[in-house]
C-alpha cells in the first residue's frame, strides 16, 4: 500500500492529461446531487495507449469532478456563495489533487494542517458536554492551513474536461434490460 499512497502522489502529474479516460465511481450508486442508487461505476475512454498513471489521474480527477458538481447544486441556493473550499481528511494530503480542484473550482482551496478535523470537532464537543463551562475556540485549528490558489487560465481549460466528465456519469445511468 505505501507504494500506492506515493503513486497517488506522483503518478497524475507524471502526465499531461487522462488520454480521454473518465472514471466514474458509482459502485454503489450516485450520491449528491444525483441521488441514484441504481447508478454504477464506469470507466469510459480506454484505449491501448492509455498507461497506469492515466488511470490513476482519471480517478483522483473524478473526486474533484464530484466535489464540483456538489458545489453547483449549492450555488443554486439563493444565500450560497463559495469564495474558498476548507477541506481535510486523508486524500486531501495529496497536493496536485487540492491545485486540480481549486483550479477545477475558480476558487482558493485551504487545507488544514491538521489532517483530521473531523475527529477534533468531535473531540471538542465530548469536551464541552462533560464540562460546559469550557470554551475551546476551533479557530485555533483553522488558522493553521497550506492555500492552494487557482490558475484562472488552467481553470477555463477543465471545464471542458468536467462537462465530458458529466457525459459519462450519464452513463452510470443506463439501466440493463431485466434478465427473463
Amino acid at each position: 500500500m505505501p507504494k500506492l499512497a506515493h503513486e497517488l502522489n506522483t503518478l497524475p502529474a507524471s502526465v499531461d492529461s487522462t488520454l480521454g479516460v473518465y472514471f466514474v465511481p458509482a459502485l454503489t450508486g450516485l450520491g449528491a446531487p444525483w441521488w441514484d442508487d441504481s447508478a454504477r461505476g464506469v470507466i469510459c475512454g480506454l484505449s491501448r495507449g492509455v498507461k497506469r498513471a492515466h488511470l490513476i489521474r482519471a480517478a483522483l480527477e473524478s473526486i474533484t469532478y464530484q466535489i464540483a458538481d456538489v458545489v453547483v447544486a449549492m450555488r443554486q441556493q439563493d444565500d450560497f456563495h463559495l469564495t474558498a473550499l476548507m477541506v481535510d481528511g486523508g486524500p486531501t494530503k495529496n497536493d496536485w489533487l487540492m491545485q486540480y480542484q481549486a483550479d477545477l473550482l475558480g476558487c482558493p482551496v485551504m487545507r488544514s494542517d491538521v489532517a483530521e478535523l473531523s475527529a477534533i470537532g468531535a473531540a471538542l464537543l465530548a469536551r464541552k458536554a462533560l464540562n460546559p463551562g469550557s470554551v475551546t475556540d476551533l479557530k485555533a485549528f483553522l488558522t493553521e492551513h497550506s492555500e492552494f490558489i487557482p490558475d484562472m487560465a488552467r481553470h477555463q481549460r477543465l471545464q471542458k474536461r468536467w462537462q465530458e466528465w458529466r457525459h459519462a456519469v450519464n452513463r452510470t445511468l443506463w439501466k440493463p434490460a431485466t434478465s427473463a
